[in-house]
């Protein structure tokens, strides 16, 4: 028997990496545009879900100055 997990909100991924991403409001304004990858919209329309973590990860990180 298998149990798959939910995928991971883009919330969740922030949050759980905040030190090293960018602000949520940047990094949720990126999501709106669809210039994110890794990150599609929830079916309901409310939020984002992380297809490819790795990739949003890449994508989220802050860039060095």
């Amino acid at each position: 028997m298998a149990v798959y997990a939910p995928p991971i909100s883009l919330r969740q991924l922030v949050r759980l990496h905040h030190r090293d991403c960018l602000p949520m409001r940047r990094v949720l304004a990126e999501a709106h545009r669809g210039s994110l990858p890794g990150v599609e919209p929830v079916a309901g329309g409310s939020g984002f879900a992380v297809t490819d973590r790795n990739v949003a990860l890449a994508a989220i990180r802050k860039r060095a100055a």
